[in-house]
């Protein structure tokens, strides 16, 4: 027994030193550089790795492996000289998102960003995002209908974003006129026409749109919510006043952030030289003194202006403008 112990101890000090020597054979360096195959762990034990790949000269190479604390994969990055392919993966295993990056030198330090084309996807398997990148930033994201978002309407999203497009669709030109001929020119004359029928036909498919759907909601049109009340804030007061009760209702609704509709009443309020709800609007005079304009109820605003979480006005310090 004394021998058969003996053996057990010199055993069990042979795989410790065994265990060390491979545990750090695997992170070495060659000429100041990583190379080889490195593991780094979350804990001194070594029994939870965080990251697995292959290093050469210095650089990542092939394939690499995150995981979370809990041993789970969370990313896997195949690398091909200064192309990255990356997937996410939700905790069950599933792929939560998947695209391509880059990785350039900066200096001395590598940057990577994500690039190009970016597809997600639902625990059940269903694409229900593309997201397009630029040098890490995003530049434009597609949602599509999935069994989570079964009100989304991808064909109505098209739409919106053709509203907004042709919103803008002429900013340039009038610019441009605007800069070199003047306005009393019928070069200017001539571009305004032309605004003027986008402008009619961009509110001619709104109106359908609302018709059709009234105001869409996040769950129909994703992040393009927010279009159809970007525009109509852009127009004058004629197109504020026609659409006001539909905003104040998305509004009161939660389609739209209560803040920026507190804004947009109040906006609409002072353009008809009416008392102001929330006490958004205010104006400097030559002197830099801040007045606000007439307020409904005084006594109130504060009441109203938590309801859309606007801060506290300190009503004692107010000055007003006088109609």
């Amino acid at each position: 027994m004394i021998y058969n112990l003996k053996y057990l101890k010199s055993y069990i000090l042979i795989c410790l030193v065994m265990t060390s020597f491979f545990g750090y054979s695997q992170n070495k360096y060659k000429n100041k550089q990583r190379s080889g195959y490195w593991v780094t762990y979350y804990d001194e034990t070594r029994a939870k790795p965080q990251v697995k790949g292959k290093y050469k000269n210095g650089r990542q190479v092939g394939k690499w492996y995150h995981y979370t604390p809990n041993g789970d994969i969370e990313k896997k990055e195949i690398y091909k000289r200064k192309k990255v392919k990356v997937t996410y993966y939700y905790p069950s295993g599933e792929v939560l998102r998947k695209g391509n990056a880059k990785l350039i030198l900066l200096d001395t330090l590598y940057r990577f960003y994500f690039t190009g084309e970016w597809k997600c996807y639902t625990i059940k398997g269903e694409l229900s995002k593309m997201e397009y990148y630029e040098m890490g930033e995003i530049k434009n994201v597609v949602l599509f209908k999935t069994t989570d978002t079964p009100q989304f309407n991808d064909s109505l999203v098209k739409v919106i974003k053709g509203l907004y497009n042709d919103f803008y669709k002429w900013n340039d030109s009038i610019t441009y006129i605007t800069r070199n001929y003047g306005k009393a020119t019928w070069q200017y004359q001539r571009i305004k026409k032309i605004e003027a029928a986008n402008d009619s036909s961009i509110f001619s498919r709104m109106d359908l749109i609302i018709k059709k759907f009234g105001y869409p909601s996040k769950e129909m049109v994703g992040e393009e919510h927010t279009t159809l009340f970007f525009i109509i804030s852009s127009y004058g007061i004629e197109i504020k006043d026609k659409y006001y009760d539909l905003i104040v209702a998305a509004g009161q609704k939660g389609i739209l952030d209560k803040k920026d509709v507190s804004f947009f009443v109040d906006k609409v309020k002072i353009a008809h030289k009416l008392p102001q709800v929330y006490g958004t609007q205010f104006a400097y005079t030559n002197n830099y003194e801040m007045l606000y304009y007439p307020i409904e109820d005084i006594n109130t605003v504060n009441i109203k202006r938590k309801e859309v979480g606007l801060e506290d006005l300190k009503i004692s310090e107010l000055k007003f403008i006088k109609y």
